[in-house]
């Protein structure tokens, strides 16, 4: 059963100089919704017996989940900086008052870092969880007309400790709205664009280790694949 969400629902979250190992929580971003769980992996003897599964075994713990926001455009750029690796940006581009956020996926030089993620989800005083060692794996962007851009990012990581959440101090909010008419051009010919919804995933690889009580460090084990899915109508 998942834990509860109420009206002040929220995020914290921090890049980490060692991995699994709680960073300063500094940014924090309005949820839509969080489902992110410590687990074990559970398994079992092959002995014959005769009881179909005699005992039943805990291996090592890892962190599973999603989190979903309302992509705006600033605050959430430690997401993006993590699923991609690379991360710079142009001030006053293209036009005054205005920054220009480039990510892009570079073999040579990926090294993006991982983070703590705190949940406020109301359960109070030094109770509140933080899961450690978070990387984003995938990310699916939808939009709609009638609703701000919402991003889903599913996420692996390492461990958890509880402690009192950090206080909260929050970007100005500038959610990306259907402000502006989009289309899809196919053969010379521009479709109106209805809803859509892009998936970029970056696979990595969960390691466990022989008798250690926590999973590993993920490890990027493959390009960056992207998909995408347009409604339209034909003109």
């Amino acid at each position: 059963m998942g834990v509860s969400k109420g009206i002040n629902s929220y995020a914290g979250f921090g890049a980490e100089v060692t991995y699994g190992t709680k960073g300063v929580i500094d940014l924090f971003h309005r949820i839509v919704d969080m489902n992110i769980r410590h687990e074990k992996v559970q398994f079992t003897p092959e002995s014959l017996s005769p009881d179909w599964f005699p005992d039943m075994y805990y291996s090592a713990g890892k962190n599973v989940g999603n989190i979903v926001f309302e992509q705006g455009f600033t605050g959430l750029e430690l997401w993006w900086h993590m699923l991609m690796g690379t991360y710079t940006y142009g001030v006053n581009t293209p036009v005054a008052g205005a920054n220009t956020h480039t990510f892009a996926y570079v073999p040579a030089t990926n090294n993006p870092p991982s983070t703590s993620i705190e949940g406020a989800r109301g359960v109070g005083g030094a109770k509140e969880c933080a899961y450690l060692g978070m990387y984003p794996v995938k990310a699916a962007i939808e939009f709609a007309p009638r609703m701000p851009m919402k991003v889903t990012f599913d996420v692996v990581g390492q461990g958890f400790q509880r402690g009192a959440l950090t206080a909260a101090t929050f970007a100005v909010h500038l959610p990306v709205l259907p402000a502006h008419r989009s289309t899809l051009t196919v053969h010379g010919t521009a479709l109106s664009v209805l809803s859509g919804r892009i998936e970029i995933e970056v696979k990595r690889d969960e390691r466990a280790h022989y008798g250690d009580t926590l999973f590993k460090q993920p490890l990027i084990t493959d390009r960056p694949t992207a998909s995408f899915t347009f409604e339209c109508e034909h003109g």
